[in-house]
């Protein structure tokens, strides 16, 4: 899926990025992105901490957070990326880009994660440049989508400066027992109507493969 933590700063892009293509951040800023690593899952799942910071990052996945769910987050069609400080070698990020079976040239954004002690120093924003990079490069995708808490501000207001826009609410139901959960679908160089979001609305399954999302 494609959430965010809880506002912050760390969210937004740099004021230098243009919308609707930003930046590659791959090398800036002393940090490289590069394919996650299964040994880096652990890393990833201390990050985070409570029930409602894995809600806004991943509301199918049940509490707490472990190495074997962030692992499990890897379906064959997903591309997750690690980000790490180039000095220390440091992981401070983690994201992924899902291509969708439907669309060759769709693909989507999902669990986007700063580390606690890197926020608020545009890592955020860096990371979502580095995927829209790889999306429309090498993935040749003519949109990228993902979805958000209504609430969530800053999330909001990053992937919207790099290009994206609101195109729909969604109900989407997640847990045991499933419970509804509004969010909003986010496109980036997309028309302004909602694609595919029947078979989301009924499951809370993954857009691309009709799994439960993560």
């Amino acid at each position: 899926m494609a959430h965010s933590l809880r506002p912050r700063p760390d969210q937004e892009l740099s004021d230098t990025a243009e919308p609707g293509l930003p930046p590659s951040a791959s090398g800036d800023a002393g940090f490289q992105i590069a394919p996650f690593r299964p040994e880096d899952a652990e890393t990833i799942a201390s990050w985070v901490t409570t029930p409602e910071e894995l809600l806004w990052l991943a509301p199918a996945t049940p509490p707490p957070l472990t190495a074997e769910k962030v692992r499990g987050w890897a379906l064959p069609n997903v591309a997750a990326y690690a980000m790490t400080e180039s000095a220390t070698g440091d992981l401070v990020g983690y994201a992924e880009l899902n291509r969708m079976e439907r669309d060759p040239h769709h693909q989507w954004i999902g669990h986007v994660i700063v580390r606690r002690d890197r926020r608020g120093r545009g890592l955020g924003g860096h990371l979502v440049a580095d995927l829209l990079h790889r999306a429309a490069g090498e993935g040749a995708a003519a949109r990228v989508s993902l979805i958000v808490c209504p609430d969530n501000a800053a999330a909001i207001q990053c992937y919207k400066r790099a290009g994206f826009d609101i195109v729909c609410d969604e109900l989407h139901r997640f847990g045991r027992p499933p419970r509804p959960l509004r969010m909003l679908r986010l496109e980036w160089r997309a028309s302004n109507r909602c694609h595919d979001t029947t078979p989301l609305e009924r499951s809370g399954s993954h857009p691309a493969t009709g799994r439960r999302r993560g």
